[in-house]
């Protein structure tokens, strides 16, 4: 009898943050910590007034690389950094996931630029890695219509994909809420790390085709933590 020997488990280390309102200097530090940390796959929120930023670290830490989108409008608010080492990039790619332009008043600012989810491709260890990063409308008041349209297009974005899914996002909706479900169902792993925005947990980190083995939260210059995860695939 040939005994089938089991394959070894890749980990992978990902943190997802909003990069919030604090200063520049202060959000550089808050990445310096995320490498210090052991972080592989790094995902940003809010990320459009600090593209200049990023650009400037990516070249102060050679070995890694950076999406934020292919240049179309509000490609940028979402940014991946990822330590090369971990494997090939096979693919880059942006998709508009709701063309909203406007939201009823009462709602945030009545104009908005699409929503737009970055995402990327990686060969780890033979394995197919896709890693993306999102930014949900916040689900108050009369959002919600713009919110369902954003998670159907996310939705989308992840169900064909075949692998192992990552998925870091600042949901705007708590555990359970009826728009995140959506999207939680299609997903085996989640992360789990109590308040992240004040007592709401609205940043989190999803996994399909893999599992968490550990989560944890941090408090960085942003309003929001950053959320941690190891991910076993």
């Amino acid at each position: 009898m040939v005994r089938k020997h089991k394959k070894a488990k890749r980990k992978v280390r990902v943190v997802q943050a909003n990069l919030g309102d604090s200063s520049d200097e202060r959000v550089y530090a808050d990445i310096d910590s995320f490498k210090a940390d052991g972080a592989q796959l790094m995902g940003f929120e809010e990320h459009a007034d600090r593209d200049k930023l990023t650009d400037k670290w990516i070249k102060n830490n050679p070995g890694w690389g950076k999406w934020a989108g292919d240049g179309r409008l509000g490609g940028k608010k979402t940014c991946i950094l990822y330590l090369e080492s971990l494997g090939p990039v096979t693919a880059e790619k942006s998709i508009t996931v709701s063309n909203i332009r406007r939201v009823p008043k009462g709602a945030g600012p009545e104009k908005v630029v699409p929503k737009v989810v970055n995402r990327i491709r990686m060969r780890v260890q033979k394995r197919r890695l896709h890693f993306i990063v999102s930014h949900q409308y916040a689900t108050i008041h009369n959002r919600l219509t713009a919110a369902k349209t954003f998670m159907r297009g996310l939705v989308g974005v992840v169900k064909p994909r075949i692998g192992t899914v990552i998925v870091v996002s600042d949901t705007n909706e708590k555990p359970g809420g009826m728009v995140v479900r959506s999207l939680e169902r299609l997903f085996k792993s989640r992360s789990n790390v109590g308040g992240t925005h004040g007592p709401r947990e609205i940043d989190r980190i999803l996994v399909k085709g893999g599992k968490i083995v550990k989560s944890w939260k941090k408090d960085t210059s942003s309003d929001h933590d950053a959320v941690f995860a190891d991910v076993e695939f």
